[in-house]
């Protein structure tokens, strides 16, 4: 799940703010949300995400308020197969039985490792979590790079032993709509999530119509990086939700920056040239996605005299028939979005 960070980004804003974690980590039958869908929910009443269509989040509060107030973890179970309106299903006939693991989550638990944390997520690294399961413990959590290096831990989860982390190994990348994957290690029980990054989406060209694709794209967990040399139009006043700007040429960009491997790349610069030098630079490099705005055969220019390979995408864009600006963009992060979990598909049947 990719809310994870998001979730990061809440508490490191409000570091003197209480939240608690509602993660769901088992699902009988069928319901909204399936397992690992999260909830970040402040003691104030805001939150981040849902668990299920708005039925179960009011008593849901309450719970994360004694998880704060009593610095445990809870479990919670929901009943969602009644037809009528006695049970939680208040109507709805899920026709699925969910449990819910809340847990206390502050910024102040450990500043330094959310940081260590934040960062290697920027980087397009993923990030293990290992949670202790139970019902009225002190929370226990610790968390692991992709390599299995322990990043660090909240409260005494300082568990190193072979066997432990053989165990976080086997089921770390495992995706199961109906559970998060589960162990038991002297008598306790785990829970395994593997956080999906940011990916990192490159917009080169700060036209008008980039404005309505950076903007959508933030709402989709990219990290978005606008370059173009103009700082008249590559600035704050156009592109309030970007993470960064370069006022840069792409291609003195492109000499020193190089990019990570999770990286989706999309030109729209509308200057030939300098679509032909991101070409020249970027064409050969690994990236998830690399898309050029404008008809194939004005990308096959940009090409020549070498043939265009297959996994440049041109024209961009999933084909709706789109027009204006914001439709083109919808149709642009449909094809990322498609890309995207089907690379986490097929990484998931590997």
């Amino acid at each position: 799940m990719r809310d994870f960070y998001k979730m990061l980004e809440t508490i490191q804003n409000n570091p003197d703010k209480k939240f608690s974690l509602a993660t769901i980590f088992r699902v009988q039958g069928s319901s909204y949300r399936k397992a690992g869908a999260k909830m970040l929910i402040g003691e104030d009443g805001q939150h981040i995400g849902t668990i299920s269509a708005g039925c179960l989040e009011g008593d849901l509060f309450y719970h994360a308020l004694a998880s704060m107030k009593q610095k445990e973890t809870k479990i919670v179970t929901y009943d969602l197969m009644a037809e009528d309106d006695l049970g939680w299903g208040q109507g709805a006939g899920c026709n699925g039985i969910i449990d819910v693991f809340v847990e206390p989550f502050y910024w102040a638990d450990c500043p330094s490792l959310y940081e260590k944390i934040m960062e290697a997520m920027r980087q397009g690294e993923e990030v293990v979590s290992v949670k202790r399961l139970g019902d009225n413990i002190y929370p226990q959590t610790l968390y692991y790079s992709m390599e299995f290096e322990l990043l660090g831990a909240i409260g005494d989860g300082d568990i190193a032993d072979g066997a432990f982390v053989d165990k976080v190994k086997q089921l770390a990348g495992v995706r199961n709509k109906k559970e998060i994957p589960t162990f038991s290690h002297e008598g306790k029980a785990y829970i395994v999530e593997t956080h999906l990054p940011k990916d990192l989406l490159y917009v080169f060209g700060a036209g008008p119509d980039a404005e309505p694709l950076v903007k959508f794209a933030s709402s989709l967990d990219f990290h978005i990086t606008v370059i173009d040399p103009r700082s008249a139009r590559c600035n704050r006043d156009f592109f309030e939700a970007a993470d960064v700007l370069v006022v840069e040429h792409p291609k003195i960009f492109l000499r020193n920056y190089k990019m990570p491997h999770n990286s989706y790349c999309i030109v729209m610069t509308h200057h030939f040239q300098r679509d032909k030098e991101i070409m020249e630079q970027l064409k050969d490099r690994p990236l998830k996605y690399l898309g050029f705005l404008g008809p194939r055969s004005r990308t096959e220019r940009l090409c020549a005299p070498d043939p265009l390979p297959e996994r440049i995408h041109s024209p961009i864009g999933i084909e709706i028939f789109a027009e204006g600006a914001e439709e083109i963009s919808i149709s642009i992060l449909s094809e990322l979005i498609k890309i995207r979990n089907s690379h986490y598909l097929m990484k998931q049947k590997a």
